[in-house]
């Protein structure tokens, strides 16, 4: 929408200047067309009446620069152009163009013949581009800022693979800058690396490509996709390649450290299963987590059949488990409740029925487990199989009591002394002669001590 208008501005003189100036607010409207109410929102009268009503109208922010225009039209007699907003009624805007050409009167005055065009739609539509072509500079800094701080290159060639982007961080580790392959051969600058000439070739089939790849020493996750066009065929690929020497490394070393705990682990076991002692591990909640063949080839159990289970749950009797008092049983959840308390403990005489169904004795000591910490987390425990022993101990206490028997039987006089003459027993007979009250007292005598006459 536009009009048509004559404007007359009459010849002032300004205290800051030494010629004389037109100031813009000085002027009216003679002549304009019916279109000014559709424009301006004011009736043809009130401007023929009026015209300042048009300037307190003007956008606060394009009033200076609406004067400075006239006045430099006026100075200098340069055709006049102006584009600036209009605050209209009702809270409504419009941006407006002018342009005129000035001619000064014969009073002295100047007139502007000229259109104003409403070009409203235009800078909306103006200011959108602007405003959609900042977010997209903004988006693609953010993005570029994103690839260039990322250990990562991403990369784009065309159907020729002629690099056609390239950016990121990690081309400092192939020593190159960003932009620098573009317009260069993707076949020709990797054609020492047949694993990425022949996935980029897979990649023009129309299959996307992952692999991992070692490139002037650093290793790569690169993939590539193909953009195919309406028509189905590939005409670019996009590529992104992930700097991953560093999980590279660490996947080693890890590997490197699970070989070795595998090995001590494997070690351990040899040992803890070496011996036909038992020895297991029981955790807070007093289940095992870790047994030797010792124990499970007494239980006739395997691993599985234990390892997560309580004492009962492996076959044993709960009196052994959780004691009786009638039978002055202790039990062991007594010793695994002192133990996780921070006790170590020893039983001399644990009593365990086995698989075979006799009962076998175990020399048992119990400790606390602790992790690098030292919170205690579990009870490590040894079981040694002291049944044989305690039976030859039974056996000789049985003949050593047998044999005093007869000694104390026999008339005989029965003495035994050390290398020294030094007596180390007697029976009663031999006492009774030598006037001592019992057998003990003769130990660490010699026949000087006694009160007979030695010949």
């Amino acid at each position: 929408c536009l009009i048509f208008y004559n404007a007359v501005c009459t010849n002032l003189h300004s205290d800051f200047f030494s010629t004389p100036i037109y100031r813009a607010d000085t002027f009216f409207l003679p002549r304009f067309t019916e279109r000014i109410r559709d424009l301006f929102e004011f009736s043809r009268e009130q401007l023929l009446e009026e015209v300042r009503l048009f300037f307190p109208n003007l956008h606060p922010d394009d009033r200076d620069n609406f004067k400075k225009s006239i006045e430099l039209s006026a100075r200098t007699l340069e055709p006049w152009t102006w584009k600036g907003r209009i605050n209209l009624l009702l809270g409504k805007q419009k941006w407006f163009q002018a342009i005129s050409r000035p001619e000064v009167q014969s009073d002295g005055s100047i007139m502007w013949d000229g259109i104003m065009l409403d070009i409203t739609e235009q800078q909306a539509a103006l200011h959108e581009r602007e405003t959609t072509e900042e977010a997209l500079r903004q988006s693609e800094e953010h993005l570029k800022t994103a690839i260039n701080s990322a250990p990562i290159i991403l990369y784009a060639v065309n159907q020729e693979g002629i690099f056609t982007f390239s950016e990121g961080q990690a081309l400092e580790l192939l020593g190159l800058k960003p932009g620098e392959v573009i317009g260069q051969s993707i076949y020709e600058i990797y054609k020492d690396y047949p694993d990425i000439i022949e996935n980029i070739n897979q990649a023009f089939t129309g299959k996307i490509q992952t692999y991992k790849s070692n490139i002037s020493g650093s290793f790569f996750e690169i993939t590539n996709t193909p953009i195919i066009n309406k028509i189905g065929q590939v005409e670019s690929l996009i590529g992104v390649a992930i700097d991953v020497s560093d999980r590279k490394f660490a996947e080693a070393a890890l590997t490197a450290t699970l070989d070795q705990i595998e090995y001590q682990a494997n070690l351990l076991r040899n040992v803890i299963d070496a011996t036909s002692n038992w020895i297991f591990v029981k955790d807070h909640n007093f289940r095992y987590i870790l047994v030797n063949k010792g124990m499970t080839d007494s239980l006739d159990k395997n691993f599985p059949e234990i390892i997560a289970k309580s004492d009962v749950e492996i076959g044993l009797l709960e009196e052994l488990a959780f004691g009786n008092p009638e039978k002055g049983i202790r039990g062991f959840r007594t010793d695994d409740i002192a133990v996780l308390a921070g006790e170590t403990i020893r039983n001399l005489e644990n009593v365990v029925t086995i698989a075979d169904g006799t009962r076998r004795v175990y020399d048992t000591q119990k400790l606390p487990l602790r992790n690098s910490e030292g919170d205690i987390i579990g009870i490590v425990g040894f079981g040694m199989d002291v049944t044989e022993r305690r039976q030859e101990k039974i056996q000789l206490r049985e003949s050593q009591q047998f044999l005093k028997l007869i000694l104390e039987t026999i008339p005989q006089h029965v003495f035994w002394k050390d290398s020294n003459s030094v007596f180390l027993g007697c029976n009663r007979n031999l006492a009774k002669v030598a006037g001592l009250n019992s057998p003990e007292d003769i130990i660490g005598k010699t026949d000087y001590d006694l009160p007979w006459k030695v010949e």
